[in-house]
């Protein structure tokens, strides 16, 4: 199982370039048409090819979900024992149904950093709390209603707040191990964005089971899930036709459609638990392709582009992967099993075992293979349970991992590390490839697509930019690909080309209106350019999409004032620092600008707070 929320997120390119803005806006440079750019760019014009990706034959996408009480009618000892057993089945609850532990730890109240953090469960509300104290009291807090928690309990808990469409993760999570509230991960006590940490369309794909999307990614209709949990269908496959089958008199007619993924392939079996437990150091969709498009009995490279570092040595089985999954597959177990191992050899997919069986039951997965005649253990029986009094297999080779609560990591070491009490030494990296191409084989132009969206979402220099542009050059040529279209704009923008960026994003919005990273584009390149009013229509565009966003309420602080709307100008300052109290730059801006306009009593006010801050981070 994955470990304790492994939540992607959303991360504006705004943020990226706020340096750049800032200096823009200060020196007000470049004219002042604010006409909404026309460009057409020539990249988009130097191929009439068209990128097809057609899905196979056996198209199940047009196949309609029932939900899991449908396959309880037929298989209910199956659906109480997957829905009370296995974390998957308990992966989204509301707040009032969680575990008696977290309950029992309500209201709770704990410090990390500089902040305070705070939970209350009271009249079916859940609420959280962020404050700044010092010897005064409380300089800021800000409190967010929580929606649902995402989670089984068996790690713990994280919490999700609905805004306008959009979901957004609480800084404060609850830990199964040790009981506690801490920070959520990849938060830190010195900076982070409080509730401001929007998720994505891929989080809620692998933690959630079906949801409302709306045709904007990232954004999902009311109410956000048509089932909570990850259902019986995640596995399955959509279970419309084979409810009329088994609901029909006939005694013939069309086969039953439904997938046992233990009858599989190995590789389409096992796409069926890499949908959500195989990460490598980047995913990406390819061509066309939405996360809710897998199907079971899809490969993995149906749908996406798994990214993984490519070794120099290529036999090696050492390289320490992040996921079990990659983990699994560089294991001497899994090669030489040619494709008879998987993960449902080991992991039951409608439970877990009992805890007082758990070394048992695995120690059996392990003999299966390797006991009499065939080979087994050679350490001494003495000096095993010397080891583990059960005699346990994984205890000497999968060991657990040190650090339970990261994300995205294996709480199993998954390697099966050939032998007793042997240590894995990491190899050095060599680039990065597709995930097991023999088994998974994908078009090199697809390949290269991913190699070029993964490095312009990390690109720092001009050089990389310009990688990131010979990269997307070949998927740009149809004009329909709306994922390359966003990031040759940002990766345009970044080269100084405005012009042709602005053309990306013209035609990225002609597919997706509301795409929130085109207009992010389109409003930067204006800024730039110094056509403040067109930008300022951008910002807003994207603040009807989604509010709750510290860099763009700073750019449309900014583009007002410049603008000379003032008093506009200092709403969004404030509306800024509702959603981060901790960005000092914002708040100085709008100090300086209640100055102007002769708010002197409001500007003592904001200047009061932020040395006070100040004075707390200084210590």
């Amino acid at each position: 199982m994955c470990s304790l929320l492994q939540i992607s997120v959303t991360t504006p390119r705004i943020a990226r370039l706020s340096g750049l803005l800032a200096l823009v806006v200060l020196a007000g440079c470049g004219s002042r048409t604010d006409q909404a750019p026309k460009t057409a760019s020539p990249i988009l014009q130097k191929s009439p090819h068209k990128q097809q990706l057609p899905w196979p034959p056996d198209d199940r996408r047009k196949d309609v979900y029932v939900g899991s009480s449908k396959c309880a009618v037929c298989h209910q000892k199956i659906f109480d024992q997957y829905s009370s057993q296995h974390p998957m089945g308990r992966s989204v609850q509301h707040c009032g149904a969680l575990t008696s532990a977290a309950q029992a730890s309500l209201p709770v109240k704990f410090t990390a950093g500089n902040r305070r953090y705070g939970a209350t469960y009271t009249e079916q509300t859940m609420h959280h709390t962020v404050e700044m104290l010092d010897e005064s009291g409380a300089i800021y807090s800000q409190s967010a209603k929580i929606d649902f928690a995402i989670g089984s309990g068996t790690r713990g808990y994280s919490f999700v707040s609905v805004i306008n469409g959009c979901l957004y993760q609480s800084p404060a999570t609850w830990y199964s191990q040790g009981n506690r509230w801490d920070l959520s991960p990849g938060y830190s006590p010195e900076a982070h964005p409080g509730f401001g940490r929007r998720m994505s369309t891929d989080c809620v794909f692998c933690h959630t089971g079906m949801v409302n999307q709306a045709a904007t990614l990232n954004r999902f209709e009311s109410p956000v899930f048509s089932e909570r949990s990850i259902g019986c269908e995640r596995c399955h496959g959509p279970g419309s036709d084979h409810v009329a089958f088994h609901s029909s008199a006939l005694t013939s007619g069309p086969v039953d459609v439904i997938v046992n993924p233990s009858k599989l392939a190995p590789a389409r079996r096992d796409s069926v638990c890499f949908q959500c437990h195989l990460h490598g150091k980047d995913r990406i969709l390819r061509a066309s392709r939405k996360s809710f498009d897998f199907r079971p009995g899809d490969l993995i490279s149906d749908v996406w582009v798994v990214l993984v570092d490519e070794v120099a040595n290529a036999e090696s089985s050492q390289l320490e992967a992040v996921t079990q999954s990659e983990q699994m597959v560089a294991s001497a177990c899994y090669k030489s099993s040619k494709g008879n191992l998987g993960c449902i050899s080991c992991h039951s997919p409608h439970g877990t075992p009992d805890p007082a069986q758990k070394i048992e039951f695995y120690r059996g997965r392990c003999l299966s293979c390797h006991d009499k005649p065939n080979v087994e253990c050679s350490v001494a029986l003495e000096t095993r349970l010397q080891e583990s009094e059960a005699d346990s297999c994984i205890q000497c080779h999968m060991p657990k991992a040190s650090a339970s609560d990261v994300p995205h990591t294996a709480q199993t070491d998954h390697r099966v590390l050939k032998s007793y009490r042997s240590t894995a030494s990491s190899v050095q990296a060599n680039g990065r490839g597709a995930f097991e191409a023999s088994a998974f084989p994908l078009p090199q132009d697809a390949v290269e697509r991913a190699k070029g969206l993964s490095l312009e979402k990390s690109m720092k220099t001009r050089q990389e930019a310009r990688a990131a542009m010979d990269l997307l050059s070949p998927s740009l040529s149809s004009g329909n690909d709306l994922e390359a279209l966003i990031a040759a704009s940002w990766t345009l923008l970044r080269l100084g080309r405005l012009a042709e960026s602005e053309s990306m994003a013209i035609r990225a919005l002609e597919l997706d209106s509301e795409n929130e990273l085109a207009l992010e584009s389109l409003a930067i390149s204006c800024q730039q350019k110094g056509e403040f009013k067109t930008s300022l229509s951008y910002v807003e565009r994207i603040l009807k999409l989604a509010p709750w966003s510290h860099a763009l309420q700073v750019q449309k602080a900014q583009l007002l004032a410049e603008t000379g709307q003032n008093l506009e100008a200092i709403s969004a300052w404030k509306k800024a620092l509702e959603i981060d109290p901790l960005q000092h730059t914002a708040r100085e801006s709008l100090i300086q600008l209640l100055k102007i306009t002769n708010q002197t009593s409001e500007a003592k006010l904001q200047a009061d707070i932020l040395s006070r801050i100040q004075a707390v981070e200084r210590k």
